[in-house]
């Protein structure tokens, strides 16, 4: 099947003053997926919310360890390759898809349903998650947030990806991490700038995904889903960001396809 390669989308990078809250959601009860290692958990989606995605309606989801969730059936895999690749054959979307290892008290990952800007939300929250093998000397943050937009049009939706902090890239079975989405058939992928390449989206990095917004609070990017196709958003109102002054800089970015060797885990 045939994938865009061309950039189609675009982050929107402030540097101007940053906004010091955190973008991650809490306050809402989660429940804790169990804690091995490439592991894959099928959950309902609260509140009737239905998920219209490339041609396909989802009332639930499968959550990976592995810093995404895929849509039909689950992923372990843990070091990943570029997104238009046709090797995945299901779709996903990955805030942070790299080699997590939260056993040993390596960090937890939960969902739960909340709110947000007034609208029925699911969220799924990796917290302080570590990497294989059990390691949790460096620990990774991040979020992803799906809103009902149902009031828009039928199974419409917005998803979020919130960033807390990004420490560590790579495993000892996997040099590669990316972040963004793969949409299974004709649509286009998504990979942000520094996907699949090492240290660049660590808080340190040349592309720090804590440091890159759309909505104007550092590390929360807002994507749009209508009629099943899914856009980086553009000038959104998220009322639940601070604005702040000045001007964001509008980067283009495409899918980033780098070939590697892939490895097995002992």
């Amino acid at each position: 099947m045939s994938k865009l390669t061309k950039p189609l989308l675009a982050a929107m990078l402030a540097f101007s003053a940053a906004a010091h809250a955190s973008p991650i959601l809490s306050g809402f009860s989660q429940t804790l997926v169990p804690a091995v290692d490439d592991g894959s958990t099928k959950v309902g989606l609260t509140n009737n919310m239905k998920l219209g995605l490339n041609g396909s309606v989802y009332s639930g989801l499968f959550i990976n360890t592995n810093g995404n969730v895929s849509f039909g059936s689950g992923m372990g895999t843990f070091s990943p390759e570029a997104f238009n690749s046709n090797s995945y054959g299901r779709s996903f979307l990955a805030p942070f898809f790299g080699d997590v290892d939260i056993r040993n008290g390596g960090g937890t990952i939960g969902y739960g349903s909340t709110k947000f800007a007034g609208h029925n939300a699911f969220a799924v929250t990796w917290s302080d998650v570590g990497y294989f093998p059990q390691m949790n000397d460096k620990k990774n943050t991040f979020q992803l947030v799906l809103v009902d937009r149902s009031d828009t049009g039928a199974n419409n939706f917005d998803f979020y990806y919130n960033y807390g902090s990004i420490q560590w890239d790579k495993s000892s079975s996997s040099d590669k991490t990316r972040a963004g989405f793969h949409m299974q058939g004709t649509a286009a992928d998504f990979e942000f700038a520094g996907s699949g390449a090492a240290k660049q989206m660590l808080d340190s990095g040349k592309n720090a995904l804590i440091k890159g917004s759309n909505v104007a609070l550092d590390g929360r990017y807002a994507f749009n889903v209508r009629g099943g196709v899914a856009a980086f958003a553009e000038q959104v109102s998220d009322p639940a960001s601070v604005p702040l002054p000045g001007t964001l800089a509008l980067l283009g970015i495409g899918a980033i396809a780098l070939a590697y060797g892939r490895r097995r885990k002992a």
